[in-house]
């Protein structure tokens, strides 16, 4: 029975079992669908349009749920073991117990210019959060449809280190970067534009401002 063995985990496609440690993990059954798809394609990127057709065949849907399956799957298997090509894909570039060589070789045939160093002000670690996935799914497949999302809530809750945690998922995946913007010191509405393009390192007149 074909089986792949990585890290600290096991893959079983026929009995459609992930395990931890020879421990039965916790992953959806579109998570492990999506697993399995980049497994079978890791010695090369497989395509967005790809995955969606081999995990929801015969079944339009929008590319956010494939987003929150990947986010899924990094909060579980690790943040590297995945890897987003922009403008091309995903990569699952653990290697698997048994071959020779790495399957992160693969993206070495994409264009140079998706050799692109990630963009954005984001703290170099991600912060920790705890017993909330399924409030980062939902966020995530939020971010993925809309294009301004607020999280609200009481103070002391989690709401900036979940947004963090989420924004570094994304990075990677925005051509142009994601970064963070302070806004809390702000004390007129006015200011606002002007300190989100000092961040992005453009400086707007007084005249430009709408």
């Amino acid at each position: 029975m074909t089986e792949y063995r990585f890290d600290r985990f096991v893959v079983e496609p026929g009995r459609r079992r992930l395990s931890l440690d020879g421990v039965p993990a916790k992953v959806g059954a579109r998570a492990f669908d999506v697993l399995l798809a980049l497994i079978e394609r890791r010695h090369r990127v497989a395509s967005k349009q790809e995955l969606l057709e081999a995990v929801w065949p015969k079944v339009t849907v929008e590319e956010g749920n494939l987003q929150v399956q990947i986010f899924a799957l990094r909060k579980l298997l690790g943040p590297d073991a995945i890897v987003t090509i922009p403008g091309h894909g995903y990569q699952f570039t653990t290697p698997i117990l048994g071959e020779e060589t790495s399957v992160v070789a693969g993206a070495a045939h994409l264009p140079a210019a998706d050799s692109r160093p990630i963009r954005g002000n984001l703290p170099s670690l991600s912060p920790s959060v705890y017993g909330r996935d399924k409030d980062a799914a939902a966020l995530k497949a939020l971010v993925a449809k809309h294009r301004l999302v607020s999280v609200v809530g009481p103070g002391g809750i989690g709401k900036t280190r979940l947004a963090q945690s989420l924004a570094h998922d994304w990075q990677g995946v925005e051509r142009d970067g994601v970064w963070l913007v302070e806004l809390a010191n702000i004390e007129a509405p006015e200011l606002t534009a002007s300190t989100v393009a000092q961040v992005l390192g453009h400086v707007i007149g007084p005249r430009e401002i709408r």
